[in-house]
């Protein structure tokens, strides 16, 4: 699974960012985000905060999956699956965009990752 890690602003508030992923097709894509602040390197507390995420074929395009996205509180991690029963129903080698929401507890929705989904075609079914 891959893992990647972001950085925020001084008051570690998510800065939107750019990510582009890979999806397999027929498998669940999953990958594990962790944020920390810019200035202390400290891991950001998600306690509170909910999370959805989603990729199309285009920003106004048709749905391709919506991820489960749970987090880590304290700990500072996203985890991001997209299910293999969406995932399935992809076209080989199709392109399209995804992103990251959090809802603070505040209830602010902020779009933290986003980038580019590209379908990779599997051969093992």
């Amino acid at each position: 699974m891959p893992v990647l890690e972001c950085f925020t602003s001084q008051d570690a508030i998510p800065m939107v960012g750019v990510t582009d992923i890979q999806i397999v097709r027929g498998d669940d894509a999953q990958f594990e985000i962790t944020f920390r602040r810019s200035d202390t390197l400290e891991l950001v507390n998600f306690t509170g905060w909910t999370f959805l995420a989603k990729a199309k074929a285009a920003i106004d395009g048709a749905d391709w999956s919506d991820a489960v996205v749970t987090h880590g509180g304290v700990l500072g991690t996203v985890l991001v699956t997209f299910p293999k029963a969406e995932t399935m129903l992809l076209t080989p080698d199709a392109v399209g965009v995804w992103d990251l929401q959090g809802t603070d507890p505040g209830g602010l929705v902020r779009t933290i990752r986003r980038g580019g989904a590209t379908v990779i075609g599997d051969v093992t079914d």
